[in-house]
């Protein structure tokens, strides 16, 4: 007869032990799936493969005795199972993916056990957990054990130091975390903790802060932040003697102006032309970035009641002698009037030069020679208002 140990099955990668029990001077030989197993003679065999075994047995009397036992491999399960290695979520999801298997055991440290297909568990705090799982068939058992890391997920937080400009400063307390990226709603990005930013212009932006740990963990918060550029109040004006109109002209341009024009009136244009109905010293405001902390406010004075000649330049000497430099009587400031008219008269009143043509100067000549060199008085019409002078003619 013939004995197996410990049975006639065994998993992938053990082995059984075959025994035969028989009389003595027996002659034996064994066979594996009918084939003779070559120098074989002893009375027992360690099996390492699956298969039919037999064995025939001969004593010196030629008498025969034989005996056949099936013997089965039984295919190992491949125990796996996927699960982030590290998370900052406390609830993880278990997918088992073994092979082969019939039953299967979940273990976490000393926390948890089940014989679920798939599991999802959360886990009480940080840290590092080793989690196993058994694949089990009918005989055979695989096991895999793998680490999952708990992280504790970032929380991002930010806040700007307000300043009027363009350049902010911006105060990172974002906690758990080891690694920042900014966006700032301009098309540009930055890695430092702290950043300082110029922006192209004022607005209002979408500041994005990202944290993120070793862990890959990661957590994202969005501000509005609006910027207002540091804009200052100065102006000037321009006065046009012919359509009486006045020009205001900030000192930077930019579409944040708020004019207090002093007759009761206000422009929001960045550069208003207006004109006062009545003569009279008006008080002029300009007011920038108005209702905000950044507001700046400058003022002049302006005087409508000045002789029109004041906003004319009117040159009192030339010299015409043919040097290229001051060669013309011309009046400046007169180019969009309206009305224009221009007489020159020598010591004894005559009248030697007249023009109403707004790009024709005296030349310093009467009927095409040279005026001695002297005084000579003018008049000068603009848009019904005289103006009398005189003007020397040097060589």
């Amino acid at each position: 007869s013939i004995s197996t140990y410990p049975n006639t099955e065994f998993c992938s990668g053990d082995s059984i032990i075959m025994v035969l029990n028989s009389s003595p001077n027996v002659t034996n030989k064994w066979y594996f799936n009918s084939n003779l197993i070559q120098n074989q003679i002893s009375d027992s065999l360690i099996l390492h493969s699956g298969g039919i075994y037999s064995i025939i047995s001969q004593d010196n009397n030629g008498c025969r005795a034989s005996e056949i036992i099936p013997i089965s491999e039984i295919p190992n399960p491949i125990a796996n199972f996927t699960a982030p290695t590290t998370t900052c979520s406390s609830l993880v999801n278990f997918n088992n993916q073994s092979s082969n298997y019939l039953n299967s055991r979940w273990e976490i440290d000393n926390l948890y056990q089940t014989n679920s297909q798939n599991f999802s568990f959360t886990f009480p705090d940080t840290g590092r957990y080793v989690v196993t799982l058994i694949a089990q068939n009918q005989m055979c058992f695989d096991t895999i054990s793998n680490v999952v890391n708990i992280g504790k997920k970032p929380l991002s937080g930010f806040s700007s130091n307000f300043v009027c400009g363009l350049e902010q400063s911006f105060v990172n307390y974002s906690i758990n975390s080891t690694t920042s990226q900014w966006f700032f709603g301009d098309g540009t990005s930055s890695s430092v903790t702290n950043p300082i930013h110029t922006f192209p212009t004022q607005g209002v932006y979408e500041v994005t802060l990202s944290s993120s740990d070793n862990n890959s963990c990661s957590d994202t918060i969005s501000n509005l932040v609006n910027i207002i550029d540091d804009i200052p109040a100065d102006f000037k004006y321009t006065y046009d003697s012919c359509t009486k109109q006045i020009t205001f002209i900030p000192e930077t341009t930019n579409n944040n102006c708020y004019w207090i024009l002093g007759d009761g009136n206000t422009s929001i244009e960045p550069s208003p032309v207006y004109s006062y109905k009545n003569p009279g010293v008006y008080e002029v405001s300009l007011i920038t970035n108005k209702g905000t902390d950044c507001s700046e406010i400058s003022k002049n004075e302006i005087n409508i009641s000045e002789t029109i000649e004041k906003h004319l330049y009117i040159p009192n000497t030339f010299t015409p002698n043919l040097d290229g430099k001051n060669e013309l009587f011309e009046i400046i400031g007169i180019e969009n009037c309206l009305n224009y008219k221009l007489e020159v008269f020598d010591r004894w009143g005559v009248l030697i030069y007249q023009t109403d043509n707004l790009n024709l100067f005296w030349d310093g000549t009467y009927k095409e020679k040279k005026v001695p060199s002297g005084i000579y008085n003018y008049l000068l019409y603009i848009n019904g208002n005289k103006i009398n002078g005189i003007v020397l003619v040097l060589y």
